[in-house]
């Protein structure tokens, strides 16, 4: 057995790879058809408020947009199966810290092999929004550089609003600064109810 994502070989049925950290899922996503598959991925923060906010993942779909939680409480269950799993494996600390990292860094992508009703029972905050009730989908991102005498630093931001047909806004904060790719695939969805900024 081969790892889906990074090609390493594995021992058979396990759940996570040693090498990437990446999920072993056995499910296959072309068994789907293409209104259920999964288009693109975003990770975001969902805002709640000015102090409370959560992990994110905006599954865009051929006509609807779902918005898939990670809780904390999630997030600890994830890292405690995938530290099992691995030292099941016999994994040292340092392969380990290394997988772990990049189980984390591709956790999104799981949704591109999820069908919508999966990611609507995996948490029940989970929500759809079908694309005609979005009046308006905001997107900017920008960097911000710091010099000093010593070091340069630079630190991306950005913010996605949904503006609802009645129902008000959905905040998120996300840390990506787009690129033309990104703009043609949400102008491709939303046209002229895209606000986009750089």
């Amino acid at each position: 057995m081969y790892c889906n994502n990074c090609g390493s070989l594995l021992a058979q049925e396990v759940s996570f790879c040693s090498a990437c950290g990446s999920r072993q899922d056995q499910t296959q996503a072309g068994s789907q058809t293409p209104a259920e598959q999964a288009m693109y991925v975003f990770r975001a923060m969902r805002k709640f408020g000015m102090f409370k906010q959560e992990t994110a993942y905006l599954v865009f779909f051929k006509d609807q947009l779902a918005v898939a939680h990670l809780s904390k409480e999630q997030q600890k269950q994830e890292s405690s199966k995938l530290r099992q799993e691995l030292k099941s494996q016999g994994v040292g600390y340092f392969s380990s810290v290394t997988a772990t990292m990049g189980y984390w860094s591709q956790y999104g992508e799981r949704y591109n092999k999820m069908g919508l009703p999966a990611i609507l029972a995996e948490n029940p905050a989970n929500f759809t929004v079908p694309y005609m009730q979005i009046n308006r989908f905001f997107f900017r991102g920008w960097s911000e550089h710091y010099d000093s005498t010593d070091d340069s630093t630079s630190t991306t931001k950005g913010k996605i609003q949904l503006q609802l047909a009645g129902a008000g806004k959905i905040n998120f904060s996300h840390n990506s600064e787009g690129n033309p790719q990104l703009k043609q695939f949400f102008s491709s969805i939303f046209g002229s109810r895209l606000k986009y900024r750089r």
